[in-house]
């Protein structure tokens, strides 16, 4: 299995840890699907555990 690190701006994550707090998963990972993946680069550095 390999991890996917990936970088949020400060305001990002207030925002994400609001959402999880206050709403269930699903709006959460709509806001991680719509917002913060197509932020996402091409490039992602993966590691594999080596």
């Amino acid at each position: 299995m390999k991890k996917v690190f990936i970088v949020l701006e400060p305001e990002e994550i207030v925002k994400l840890e609001g959402i999880l707090m206050d709403h269930d998963g699903e709006e959460a990972w709509e806001y991680l699907q719509f917002v913060i993946y197509p932020k996402i680069k091409k490039k992602v550095s993966c590691l594999d555990g080596k």
